[in-house]
Parts: structure tokens; sequence; C-alpha cells
């Protein structure tokens, strides 16, 4: 300590109940215990051998131990086995190297060494024994605390200075990344630097001019400068060795502050360093300042007394108080603090406060109905010594004033530092300095000062009032400043600073609650709750509303004067206010139901901040919150329905700020919501006419208009919703001015203008707000007006109107009321927008997703043959694969029509129209293509569909094949997790393959999936379609066909074409496919590769299947076919195309000889032959010689012809065999 006695207020803070000790039952697990203990004899009595053997039982340690990185309190016990046998295990190897440890070296040897050992570089080699055994040693050290550990080293003098000469020879021999070595062993010696004997009596001489301690500090300086933990363990070590009262007394300490000085001194004008030198410079500031502290820290007052103002001219120099490096600022204040408390006695002083209540249990009982408060602590202060009055030093007002300064730094490490420092300072000052240095804290609350200063003050102010250095008196200036910090926020552009202010500000009332009495803090007990509990519920961070729980909870358990405080502890607890909608929805309510005073002020918090709030969600949750709030107030005296929501629609219209603008309306929409009648008849009129006044004051425009419109129609869907009756006329503000117009009229042109806006935001909550005010306010067909509506909506679907016109048309005409004489109009437009739109232009996924969503809607509104016609649409919609620049954007319509086609398909079946069981295999076939292909969201919305029409709608008794009807209820049986996730998907749907009905679609979702480039998604689904093939010979060849059919129908979409042939190549690789199969699939690639000459994407993987299928085809005719066809491809337009079809060609010829007439000459003339090159005449003529040797005959077309003059002069057709011709012409013939 820097003094004889001990602070109370400083080294032990904390009460009994506060103790870091392990939880009852908690202990270091014995098999562990064992486990380490039998390795660290193994490698102790081992040596090099047991290092020999491996290093994984290192790595075993050290997993252990770190096991219990954040309870080291565990390792107490066994601490000193374990210590031990690392000390043995490393002396033992260490003090085989003696000889050269010992050999003597002068003092130009040592500044030489510590010259040349900084650059060390790194290498990547195993590591030692030794370096193993110090990882070991720091490991332990850093879970159970480097002073633990120092405890329970060795002290024995005999060591001391051996250790200390092969940290030399560490220095000077390893490399840098072994600097755990040189860790552990300023760790030993800060433990044995503490001998009490003489440092020159164990001094052996080994050097010629320098004494022990001379090294001592000359390595130790050298040790200050290192980037890493050696320099922690240094500055322990100089500090222990500069304090020693042998040492203390001479001339080391003066020469140590001389070298501090050098080493702080600002640097030189004009100087320029690089980056690596400023930043060892940095690192040896920081070990220096550490040192420092250190020093001031354990050594004696009197002893360091006549230093102090050399420290202090150290210390206090300008250049290192204005620095920017964290590091270096924060070892600067721990030691400046621990200057002022070596220039001041050490003392308790007189007027401090007495701690408050100490008991939980009698504090619990005397909040109990009944109970009374014991006096066990007053809260009165102590009798004024008059001996307690010393002021302090004049040198002690600069140290405190460079802490108030830190208190504003911009890190916060810096900041509870600097904190820290001042409660320890005060403790020590006279009552007229201590309130000098309360004021200077508070200044730091200005409101033009940064939240850095905000979160300094409040850290200093609870390290006070933890001391109890801050007295009650002061409470009239500081609770409302801790009020204020609980909801401290700034807005700075898009984003806000002030969460580390809130938190502090509760850790401030944490801290009044373990310090005070009930009765100090009893005038402002409910202030405080109510904002304690405002911020619990209501803020935007998690951290913050559970750093407000505990700080709530530690005040209703030591003072027991919050108002309903146990009730409410047991809600709000630390999880439940996890959840930040939980806890504005759920406990915020409950919370406020208590007492009318949480109520009231929550209400205020949320209309006066949270819906004033810069973030969105927190706007709509506080809306929420404030119509749940209002459900449970009267009519009468409701603070919400009787005066705030005036201020709400006030704000609504003459606050010039976005947000404000949009919390206002949003607020008014659910109090309208919730407690529509408890509103008064001039608060409705207000709210009525609310809408048409936002867009006569204009207050859509600007940025962030979309915000004001999707609150807008959600205040539509809230008086449609409440019933709210409407006038026949209100007043607008026309281009004529103001008049009255038709409400019925100006509410929907209001919808009919927010359905067609560009944001999908605004465009949702318009057709939410148009099917609840259609549901409410349309209640007979006239066609005057809803006839106008529904023309108008069907006029803006077709594609030469703007895409966000056609979504919102798209849209609401879904939402219209049940009126029959526009219904089959609705459904024949929808119908004819869902479809893909020829221009690429004119296409819009959206659109057609807003479309089918629609269609579905009105088709299950209507018992009609229609709805058929819907089923038909929708399940065509399901083969939407459109792709633009944002990818697959007909995925979106995919999952839309699925839905659809689902809803639209159990109403049918709710009218009784369902008999047809076409339809039935419609929506099944329809999933599960979707919910066998390669998008994991739309295969789990298609599985999803799917599972729920199998297992809850029954879907499998409309199916009259047997066997089918079985496989369904299997699969209704299984149990999915996730439909994304690929393994658990195909698993559950292989086994349907086994369905003729819904083989072919379940085909056509595989065959792309497993030959996708998703590995994720193509090796479960290639397992899922070979396992089954090869469980069902049988249906092989209606398998393969299958495919053949979907190669054959999507000619040319590479989409489907590319991973089928993959699916395919590797079926045939795995013999798969029968012979017939593989005729049809040879035949479907044929005619591929005939229509698709052009697109070298095709062609590649064509080769690899028509190569495939060589050996399978039954026929020769077809064989003959398909060589034709590759040596067409060998001879083609693409090089890439030819080379791999002469490397592939010649594989299948080697695999299989009995193909062709002469095998062996054709292999040597594809293996000699460079297909590449790009003569075409010589690739050809090369092409020709394999004919015969493949014994076919060079066919001899003549596909080009002379044009007629007239027809030459019409403009060409795109015909599908003019990509052959091409390939033919360009093949030579």
């Amino acid at each position: 300590m820097s003094g004889e006695h001990p602070d109370p207020a400083d080294d032990n803070e904390e009460e009994v109940d506060e103790l870091n000790l392990p939880a009852s039952g908690s202990h270091f697990k014995a098999e562990h215990r064992a486990e380490v203990l039998d390795i660290l004899t193994a490698v102790r009595d081992g040596g090099e051998a047991a290092h020999a053997a491996g290093t994984l039982r290192y790595k075993r340690v050290r997993d252990i131990l770190e096991e219990y990185q954040e309870q080291g309190v565990l390792l107490r016990s066994v601490l000193p086995e374990f210590a031990g046998l690392l000390v043995e295990a490393f002396w033992n190897r260490a003090t085989q190297d003696k000889e050269a440890v010992l050999q003597p070296f002068g003092s130009a040897q040592i500044k030489d060494l510590l010259v040349s050992s900084a650059p060390f570089e790194e290498e990547d080699e195993p590591r030692t024994y030794l370096h193993e055994i110090a990882v070991l040693a720091y490991v332990l050290g850093k879970v159970v605390g480097p002073k633990n550990l120092i405890s329970h080293l060795p002290h024995d003098v005999r060591q001391f200075e051996y250790a200390f000469y092969y940290l030399i020879w560490s220095l000077r021999t390893h490399a840098t990344r072994t600097w755990e070595i040189r860790y552990f062993l300023m760790l030993w010696m800060t433990n044995t630097v503490l001998v009490p004997f003489d440092l020159t009596s164990i001094d052996s001489g080994k050097h010629e001019t320098l004494g022990l301690t001379d090294i001592l500090l000359e390595v130790a300086q050298h040790c200050l400068g290192d980037p890493g933990r050696v320099r922690d363990v240094g500055a322990l070590f100089v500090s222990r060795l500069l304090t020693r009262p042998d040492i203390a007394k001479s001339q080391h300490l003066p020469k140590f502050l001389e070298w501090c000085g050098t080493v702080l001194a600002p640097p030189e004008e004009g100087a320029q360093e690089g980056l690596a030198e400023s930043n060892t410079a940095a690192f040896a500031k920081v070990g220096a300042l550490s040192a420092l502290a250190g020093v001031l820290k354990y050594g004696k007052r009197n002893e360091i007394s006549p230093h102090l103002d050399t420290i202090s001219e150290v210390l206090t120099q300008d250049h290192l108080t204005q620095m920017n490096n964290m590091l270096v600022c924060k070892t600067l204040v721990k030691a400046i603090q621990r200057l002022g408390l070596v220039y001041m006695k050490p003392r308790v002083v007189a007027w401090r406060y007495q701690r408050g209540m100490r008991s939980l249990l009698t504090n619990l009982h005397a909040s109990q109905p009944g109970g009374a408060h014991t006096d066990a602590a007053s809260g009165v202060a102590a009798p004024v010594d008059e001996d307690d009055d010393g002021f302090a030093p004049m040198e002690v007002e600069p140290i405190v004033g460079v802490l108030i300064d830190a208190l504003r730094n911009a890190d916060t490490i810096v900041r509870w530092s600097a904190a820290k420092g001042i409660g320890r300072i005060t403790a020590r000052l006279a009552k007229p300095e201590a309130d000098d240095v309360v004021e200077a804290v508070l200044e730091a609350f200005d409101l033009y000062e940064d939240s850095n200063g905000w979160h300094g003050g409040c850290l200093a102010l609870a390290e006070l009032a933890r001391r109890g250095l801050l007295l009650p008196v002061s409470f009239e200036k500081v609770v409302p400043i801790t009020i204020r910090a609980l909801s401290y926020e700034v807005v700075k552009g898009t984003y806000s600073v002030g969460r580390h202010v809130r938190d502090a500000g509760c850790y401030v009332c944490w801290s009044f609650a373990r310090a005070y009495s009930p009765q100090d803090i009893a005038e402002y007990a409910n202030s405080m709750s109510a904002r304690l509990l405002a911020t619990a519920c209501f803020d935007r961070e998690i951290s913050v509303r559970r750093a407000a729980a505990a700080a709530f909870q530690e005040c209703v358990g030591r003072l027991g004067n919050f108002p309903h405080g146990i009730d409410i502890v047991t809600r709000a607890d630390y999880y439940n206010l996890s959840n930040r909608k939980r806890a504005y929805l759920q406990i915020a309510p409950t919370v406020a139901s208590y007492d009318a005073q949480y109520h009231e002020h929550f209400a205020t918090v949320l209309v006066e901040n949270r819906l004033a709030h810069h973030d969105r969600d927190i706007r709509t949750l506080a809306a929420e919150a404030l119509g749940e709030l209002a459900k449970a107030e009267s009519a009468e005296d409701g603070i919400i329905v009787t005066r705030l929501v005036k201020t709400l629609l006030d704000r609504a219209i003459n606050s010039g700020i976005v947000d404000v603008r949009h919390g206002a309306v949003l607020g008014v929409a659910e109090v309208v919501k919730t407690s529509c009648g408890k509103l008064a008849e001039d608060v409705i009129a207000e709210v009525v006419t609310l809408m048409p006044r936002i867009e006569g004051a204009r207050l859509y425009r600007g940025r962030g208009g979309e915000f004001v419109r999707t609150a807008v129609c959600h205040l539509i869907t809230a008086i449609a919703n409440a019933g709210v009756k409407l006038p026949a006329t209100i007043e607008a503000k026309t281009v004529k001015g103001k008049s009255l117009v038709k409400t019925l009229g100006r509410y929907q042109q209001c919808l009919d203008e927010n359905l067609g806006q560009m944001s999908e935001a605004v465009q949702l909550a318009a057709s939410k707000a148009f099917g609840a005010f259609s549901a409410q306010y349309f209640v007979t067909y006239n066609d005057a007006f809803h006839g106008k509506v529904t023309r108008r909506l069907l006029g803006l679907l077709p594609a030469d109107n703007l895409p966000n016109e056609r979504r919102g048309a798209a849209l609401g005409l879904g939402l219209m009321p049940h009126f029959v004489e526009t219904h089959t109009d609705i459904i024949e437009g929808l119908a004819a927008v869902v479809p893909v739109e020829e221009s690429p232009e004119e296409r819009d996924a959206e659109t057609r997703r807003n479309a089918c969503t629609s269609l579905a809607a009105v088709a299950c509104r209507m018992e009609h043959e229609a709805a058929y016609q819907a089923l038909d649409v929708l399940a065509a919609a399901t083969q939407d694969y459109t792709i633009d620049n944002r990818g697959d954007v007909g995925s979106v319509v995919r999952i839309a029509a699925m839905e659809g086609l689902v809803s639209v398909y159990l109403a049918l079946r709710s009218w009784g129209a369902a008999a047809k069981e076409d339809y039935v295999y419609l929506v099944l076939t329809s999933l599960l293509r979707q919910a066998t292909e390669k998008l994991d969201k739309v295969r789990c919305a298609a599985g999803g569909l799917l599972h729920a029409l199998v297992t809850v709608h029954g879907v499998a008794d409309h199916v009259s094949d047997a066997r089918t009807k079985a496989l369904l209820a299997e699969f209704g049986a299984a149990t999915v997790q996730d439909w994304g996730a690929p393994q658990e998907t195909y698993g559950v749907l292989g086994p349907l393959l086994e369905a003729d009905g819904l083989r072919h679609a379940l085909l056509a979702g595989i065959a792309v999936s497993a030959g996708g480039m998703s590995v994720h998604v193509s090796r479960p689904a290639f397992q899922c379609l070979s396992e089954f093939l090869q469980a069902h010979e049988a249906l092989r060849e209606d398998s393969g066909n299958g495919i053949a059919k979907i190669i054959a129908g999507n000619t040319g979409n590479e989409r489907v074409i590319l991973p089928a042939l993959g699916t395919t190549d590797r079926l045939l690789a795995m013999d798969l496919l029968p012979a017939a199969a593989a005729e049809e699939v040879a035949k479907a690639v044929r005619e591929e590769v005939r229509k698709s000459t052009k697109s070298i994407h095709i062609l590649l993987p064509a080769v690899d299947v028509l190569c495939g299928v060589l050996s399978a085809l039954p026929t020769q005719e077809a064989t003959d076919a398909t060589l034709h066809t590759v040596l067409l491809l060998i001879a083609g337009r693409f090089p890439k195309v030819r080379s791999k079809t002469g490397t592939v060609l010649y594989t299948t010829l080697m695999i299989h000889p009995q193909l062709g007439k002469d095998n062996p000459a054709a292999q040597d003339l594809l293996s000699t032959l460079q297909w590449d090159i790009p003569d075409a005449d010589a690739v050809r003529a090369n092409r020709d010689l394999l004919y015969p040797l493949l014994g076919l005959t060079r066919p001899n077309l003549h596909i080009i012809k002379d044009k007629p003059a007239a027809a030459a002069q019409k403009p060409a057709l795109r015909d599908a065999n003019a990509d052959y011709s091409s390939l033919v012409r360009d093949a030579g013939y």
C-alpha cells in the first residue's frame, strides 16, 4: 500500500455477500484434477522424452484449464499442486543449461543484447519442452489471475539469480514467439524478489562491473517495452523490486525515474518517426507508467515522498494528457491517481456517510405489511473530528483536475479508471474539498457536453456513492441528473449515441441501493422506480434493459420502498426483458397495472420519447404499447384517452420532424384501435379529419414521407376495424380551396394513391387498410361507386401501366367486397396478369405475385366454376422461373401461387365441389415439384403446405389409388424439423417416387436439384434418386423415360437442361438406366443438340451423356445415330467442345472395346490428333477418318441451298432447325 495503514474504502469496499465465491456445490471436477495431475506428473518425470512422445497432452491441459476461464476461483484448491508441478518441470529442464547460462558477461554485452534482442523474427517451429511448460503456466495464470499464481510460486532465494540469468539467456537465444518463457520467469522472479535478504548478499559476481540490481533494472526496463503480456508482469516486477527496503533507500529509484522521464519525454520538434518506432515508443510509455503506478501503490509513503516532485513533473506533462493512445491514457490515469493518494495521509474521513441497510433479510421483513425498519444504519454522518479537517496539499489539485478531464476521454476504460481515482482521492479529502470535487463532476452533465462526459460523470457519481462520499444533501442535484441519464440519447445522422450513458445511469441507481438507507432515498423512490422501470421496459438496447432491471431489483431488495417492488421483480426479470417486443407489449402493461403512477409515467414516456424515436421499429412498438395501456384506462380520467391523444393529434399536423409525425399518427391509430369507445366525440371528429388535414398540409412530401403514408393507412385500418361512424362529408383542401367532400370518396382516393406508391411497405399497408375499409363501409353494391373503383383497378393491370400501379391494383382487387356482379371480371383480369409477359421490359414479378394472392382470395369467396379456372392459372404460375438482375425473382410468384393453390382447393372442398380427382393431383404435383427443387425458401414453403394438406386436411382420402394413398399416409406420419434442410426433405419425399401419379413431378424437381451447383442440395437429391432406383428396379425404365421427357420438354432451357444432363450422366455411370430408357434419353439429347448448337453450355454436358449412353443402347441403329451426333460435335464450331468430345469419346471406346468396327485404330486416331486447332478443314478431314473406323457411313447432306430472290427479301424467321443446319454446315457437309 501507499502508506502505513490500508484504507477500508479503497481495497475492502465490497460487503460480505458480494464476494466472488463459488456457488454451493461448484468445484473443480475431480476427473479434471486427476487428469491434469497425471499429465503434469508425466511431463515432469519424463522430461524431454515425454515431450518427444507428443504434444497433444499439453493441449488437453490447456483445454481443461480454459473451461474455467469464467470461474477461475474454482482452481484455487488445486492451484498449489498445479503450480508446483509446473515449476519443478521447468526447473529440472532449465538447470541442464547451467554452463551456458552462467557464463560471465559485462555491461557492454548487456546493452548490446538489449538492443539486438528486440526484433527477433517469428519462426514456425514446434514448441520446445520449456516453451510448452511456460505456455501452461501462462494459461493457468490467465485463468486464476497472475497475482494469485505468484503467491504459489516458490520463493527460494537460491533460485532467484539463476532464474534471472536464464531470462537473459532466453533473450539471447529464443525467438520472439517464445515470450511465454520470459513471462513465466518474470512472474517467478516477482515473487522471489521479495526475499528478506539484501540482494548484494546473493550476488554471485558473474558480471564484471554492474551489480545484480543494476542488471535487474536494465533487463526489466527492456521488458517494459514489450508489446505483450511480458510488459505487464515486468511492471509488476519493477514495482516490487524498487519498493524493497534496501532498494528504496538507494539510488536505483532516482535512476529509474530518470529513465521514465526520458521515455515519457515529448518528442523533439520536427522529429518524424515511422509507424513501428512510434508503436515501440508507445509500448515503452505504457510500461513505464505501469511501473510507476506499481511503485506508488506498493511503496511506503515515507520512502517515496522525497521523489514525489520528480514523479509529479514526469506524470503531469501536457503532451501525455493529450495523447490519443488508449493504453497510455489509461495507465497515466492509474499512475497519477496513485500519486495523489501518496500526497495525502491515509485516513477514513469522519464526514463520510455511514453505509445503509446491510441485511437483506431484515430489509425484506421491514418491507412487508406491518414491518418496520430497524435503525441498524441510520444514514446519519458520523461526528466530525476536528483533527480530520486537514486540507490536502496544493499538489493534489492539478491531479484531481487531470482526473476530472479524463472523465471526458474518448475511451471507456480511461473514464472508468478516472472515476475510480476520483473516488479514492475524495475519500481522503476534507469535506469542503470533497464538495468541490462533486461540483466539478456535476459540471460534466452540461447540456452541451458530449456522451463521453455524461458517461464519465455517471461512473464518478457511482464510485462516490459506493464509498459513502456523496452525502444525501447532494441528492437534490444528483438524482435529477441520474434520471436524465437513464433516458439520455443523442441522434447523430442515421444512428444514436447514449447506450453507455444509460447503462452508467443504471449503475448509479444500483450504487444508491448499496450505499444509502431507505429513509434517505424515500423522497426520490417513486421517481427513481418509475424511471428505472420505463428504461427496463422501453429501452432499445437489451443490455440497458437488463441493467435497469438489475438496478431496480437491487433497490427493491435493499431499500424496500419501491411501490410493488417484489411483484414487479418477479415479472420484469433479467430474462423476460431480453425480448424487446415482449417487454413493450406484455411486461410494460402488466407493470403499469400495479400503480397509477407507473401507468402515467409509462404513457408519458411513450408519447414524449418513444413515439419520437429515430428508429421506426421502436416507434411502432411504442404505438402498440400505448394502445395496450389505453385499454386499462377509464373514459373519464385516463391520461391517454383524455389528454395525450390530443397531444398526438396536434403533433401529427404541426411537427416539422418526420419521425415525430409518423409516431404521432401511429399512436393515434393504436389508441383508436384499442380504446375507440373511450374517446370523446370531438376527439373522434379530429381523428376522422386527420388524414385529409395531413394531405392538405402536404406532409407526405420530403424524405420519410412514405413512413407517414404507412401510418395514415394504419390509421384508416384502425378506424375501419373500430367501426367508427363516418360523417357523410368532411372538409378537405382541394384545388379550389377548402370545401366539403364525400367522406367515403375522400378516403378511397387516399387508398388509391397509396396503392400506387413505389414503396412496397406503403402498398401493403394500403392494401390492409383497403380490405378493412371495404369490409366495414362497402355494404351494398353501388355501380356508380364500387363499379368505378373496380374498373379503375382493372384498368391498371395491363403491362402498359407503371409497375407500381400494377402491383397496387393487383393487391386491391383481391380485397374488394363480396359483390358477385364484379367477381367474374376480377378473376378474368387477374388471371390475365399471372402469366409471364412476353416482353422482358414489361415483366414484373411483384405484380404477378400480388395477382396470384388476390386471385386466390377472390376465388375463395365465391362458389363458382371460375374457381377451377383460378386453380389452373395458379398451377401454371408455380412454373414461373423468371430471372432478372436480382436473381430468381420468379420464386416469390411460385410461393404465392402455391399458397393460393392450396387455399382455393380447400375452399372448393368446403363447398363440396372438389370431386374432380384431377385437381387433387394438380395440387399435389405442383407442390411436390417445388418441394424438391433447389431454393431453400421455396422448398420450405412447399413442404410445409404439402405436409399440412396430408396431415391436417386429409388430402389422401380424395385419392383413389390405394398405393398412392398409403404412400401419402407414410409421408404424413414423418416428422420434419426444417423443410428447408435438403437432407430431411429429400429423405421424406423420396418414397413418393413409387406413386405413378406423382413420379413425373418429383423427377422434374429432383433431376434439376441433383445436377445443380449447390453441393448441399445436389448431394442429398441425387442420393434420394439413386437409392430409389437401386431399390425399385422395375421402375427404372419409367423413371428414365420421365427424365427423357423432361429433357425433351425443355428445349433450350438451360435452367432445366444443364442439371438434367448432369443427373443423367451420373445415373448412366451407376448403370441405373435400362436399355429402353437409355434409348429415349439418347433420342432426347440428340434432339436437344440439334436445336441448341449455339449454346456451348448445353453442348459440353451433352457430350458426356451421348458418350456415356453408347454402351447402354439396345439397337445398332440407336448407337449409330448417337455416334453420328458425337462426330458432328467433334468437328463443331467450338474448340472446347471438340477437345472434350475427342477426350470423352476416346475414354468411352477404351472402356467399351465392342463399340466401333476398328476400335483400337479409332482410339489411336483420337489420342494422337489435336481436335481444338483453329484449322476447321483439318479437323473435318481428321473427323472423316473416324467414320469407317466406327463402322459408319459419312453422311452427304446438302442443307444450304440457293434461296430465291423473293425469299431473300423477306425478313428471316427463326427456325429451330436452322441451328442444326448451322451445325451441319460447320461440320463440313
